[in-house]
């Protein structure tokens, strides 16, 4: 049976002979709209697509729903009624065209979808070997005693309490794959944030309890960061997670220490405090520092005729400001690209904490994407790029440049700049040297760890400590190599480990 396009091709030759061809709008190549489906980024490109493209004045709107009160109008007596009526079903043949070809790749993508999974589906092997245990906090416990270690980067590890029933499959490879399969109960204590209004106080009510909750202003590489200072009968409970002390932060205010230090004097029962770098053996620096790194990169280094791309992360608003702010200095229109970077930056101009929002451009739908790239790839001294990708995450945009998967291309003597360090973990270790062993090939000029931390060094968190003088410690927000430094810590200023300094695992119950 002829297709469609077939009969309407038969019936344009047998009106017009020698023209259905020729005079048929070409048809736009197929690459545009097949996805490689090996290398796509979910996220990034199928929620592109739900943004509709805006057309410019050179570029004519398509007719997608052809009239036919025109055709039932036309008179084949003049020969320009005749033109009217070739033109009327060329654009329908057009529309069949489109309408075809998006239906056919639709079923490309479909199978070659159901093979992948097909491929990837786990097979039944003999070889395999099944261990089960227990998690004890670090490791699986096997039933014969026997010690299998968990890796610290193990995607569900955050998720396991200690006690759970897991299962070890290790293949004919040697690769260890690990499986929750009975976990242990949970306990879950859930309570309300209310604020009084006789005394404009915040409260937590669960229980039949009612908890006083007090916000301590305190700087971060996010605006707007607090410590928690939740009130009981017994004392206070301060959760200080994610913190540096920032006495010149450059969005933002100061650490409020008068009442850190008030707090201290009123007793402090437990402090579950950021021990991320308790190891680290310095104070950290502050965010000026951070912008005079990237003044000397952006404004010292010959960068008058290569493209300049900067990423960071893209919470970090204060950073971003710097960046614009040296941009203009540079006289280069400044995009920003990505959709992490699109959510934040809106967010925080919602609340009058984004300064530079009327002086940057973002774009985050793939059409978008594509068009500013083509014209920063003709005019690349004229632009200054943020986006996303300071970790070489799949998907990105750094990573989707780096792999010929958007319409730019790094030269030679072109910046990227990173404004960030590595988070520490075995897959962000490896997918950051990946991108830069990319970008070096294409003889990209690197300049990485332009950056100062959010979180607390040693030094700074002996000081907290001082501040406050809790009566228990209980390091966090890190594995256990990473805040074990911190029970050294507090030998050195007087307490003593698994009396009042704990080393917890996820989820383990502390009863002081």
């Amino acid at each position: 049976m002829n297709s469609i396009t077939d009969l309407i091709n038969d019936k344009a030759e047998e009106i017009f002979p020698g023209q259905a061809s020729t005079n048929a709008t070409p048809a736009p190549a197929q690459d545009d709209n097949i996805i490689d489906l090996e290398n796509y980024d979910e996220n990034e490109i199928f929620e592109e697509k739900t943004e509709p493209e805006i057309k410019t004045e050179s570029e004519p709107e398509a007719k997608m729903e052809p009239k036919t009160e025109d055709l039932d109008n036309i008179s084949t007596d003049s020969p320009l009624d005749l033109e009217k009526l070739k033109s009327k079903l060329y654009s329908i043949k057009d529309q069949l065209d489109a309408v075809i070809r998006l239906v056919t790749d639709g079923k490309m993508i479909a199978n070659e979808t159901a093979e992948e999974k097909t491929e990837s589906a786990p097979k039944e092997n003999p070889d395999e070997k099944i261990i089960h245990g227990v998690f004890d906090g670090e490791k699986m416990i096997s039933e014969d005693n026997k010690e299998y270690s968990i890796p610290p980067n193990y995607a569900s590890k955050s998720k396991l309490v200690e006690g759970d029933t897991l299962k070890l499959t290790i293949t004919n490879n040697g690769r260890f794959i690990y499986k929750q399969i009975k976990p242990t109960e949970r306990i879950r204590k859930v309570g309300a944030l209310v604020k009084d209004p006789a005394n404009d106080q915040w409260y937590v009510q669960a229980e039949n309890k009612k908890y006083k909750v007090e916000f301590i202003n305190i700087t971060h590489s996010t605006l707007q960061t607090s410590m928690i200072a939740l009130h009981t009968d017994e004392g206070i409970v301060l959760y200080s997670n994610d913190f540096k002390l920032d006495n010149n932060p450059i969005l933002g205010k100061k650490p409020n220490y008068e009442r850190l230090k008030e707090i201290g004097k009123e007793g402090v029962k437990v402090m579950i405090v950021d021990s991320l770098y308790s190891g680290d053996e310095r104070k950290t620096a502050s965010e000026k520092v951070a912008r005079t790194l990237l003044e000397e990169v952006m404004l010292t280094t010959n960068n008058e005729k290569a493209a300049v791309f900067v990423t960071t992360f893209s919470s970090h608003i204060a950073r971003l400001k710097s960046i614009v702010e040296f941009g203009k200095q540079l006289n280069r229109r400044i995009i920003f690209l990505g959709r992490s970077l699109n959510k934040y930056v809106v967010s925080a101009s919602k609340v009058d904490l984004c300064p530079f929002i009327h002086d940057i451009e973002i774009a985050t739908y793939k059409n978008q994407l594509e068009k500013k790239l083509k014209l920063i790839s003709k005019n690349r001294s004229q632009y200054l790029v943020v986006c996303t990708g300071h970790q070489g995450e799949p998907g990105s945009i750094m990573d989707r440049i780096s792999r010929n998967k958007l319409p730019f291309q790094f030269e030679n003597g072109d910046h990227a700049i990173f404004s960030s360090s590595v988070i520490p973990t075995k897959i962000n270790i490896e997918n950051r040297e990946r991108l830069d062993q990319r970008l070096r090939k294409r003889g990209t000029r690197l300049f990485s760890n332009i950056h100062v931390s959010g979180h607390a060094g040693r030094e700074d968190l002996r000081d907290f400590i001082n501040m406050v003088n809790p009566e228990h410690i209980i390091p966090a927000h890190g594995s256990h190599d990473k805040i074990s430094p911190m029970v050294s810590l507090g030998e050195e200023l007087g307490y003593k480990n698994n009396k009042n300094i704990h080393l917890l695992n996820d989820r383990q119950k502390l009863d002081l």
